[in-house]
């Protein structure tokens, strides 16, 4: 079966939210301006596109961990983990954002956003850093040396 190698799940563990911080704040930016701000635990107050990134970051750790590791045990064939893994990721990151904002600061997020809207953006940035990693940067680090 062909199913990611170790060397890029690896990779894509920790570039993958990377690109989705960046991805998030760009959306978020452009799609709410800095509007209000969150009150993160360690960070202290961020504005809502920083803050949406570094949360966006947090969930899609769980949801690269899930695509890499858990659902190429699940999937029967290679069709199927794709499948799943198109459907999955952006349900996972935008839930994942959805629940963090919330539970960080929740009285700010229902003033500003709806739920909708946040699961909206996790789900919009996961597939705008997935489209960047495989036509951008995975070609670029794949790509023999001189």
């Amino acid at each position: 079966m062909s199913y990611p190698n170790t060397n890029i799940k690896i990779t894509n563990q920790f570039l993958k939210p990377v690109e989705n911080m960046a991805m998030t704040y760009l959306l978020s930016n452009f799609v709410f301006g800095h509007s209000g701000g969150l009150n993160l635990p360690v960070l202290g107050q961020m504005n809502q596109p920083s803050a949406f990134a570094v949360l966006s970051g947090i969930s899609s750790l769980g949801a690269e961990l899930a695509s890499n590791w858990i659902l190429p045990e699940l999937a029967d064939s290679p069709q199927i983990y794709s499948f799943e893994n198109m459907i999955l990721s952006p349900t996972l990151m935008g839930l994942g954002l959805f629940v963090l904002v919330y539970s960080v600061d929740g009285h700010i997020a229902y003033n500003t956003l709806s739920p909708m809207e946040l699961l909206l953006l996790g789900a919009g940035s996961e597939i705008a850093s997935t489209y960047a990693n495989n036509g951008l940067v995975r070609p670029w680090i794949d790509a023999p040396p001189y």
